[in-house]
């Protein structure tokens, strides 16, 4: 069986420009996420604000 060897500095590279390229190219989708990410942040400090408390139910918000 062949081995490959990989430099963990141009893999690491090579990684950073593909998710680059993937950003760029669904700006859409990934806005999309963003702001639910912020608005799920946003609910959540809105909440623990509220109950005075952090309760770990507050943080299932974002996989719902």
């Amino acid at each position: 069986m062949a081995h490959i060897t990989f430099d963990e500095t141009k893999l690491k590279e090579l990684f950073k420009t593909a998710l680059l390229e993937l950003v760029q190219e669904e700006k859409e989708v990934f806005s999309e996420i963003f702001a639910e990410v912020l608005e799920d942040i946003g609910l959540e400090n809105a909440m623990i604000k509220n109950l005075g408390c952090y309760y770990p139910i507050v943080g299932l918000l974002s996989i719902i």
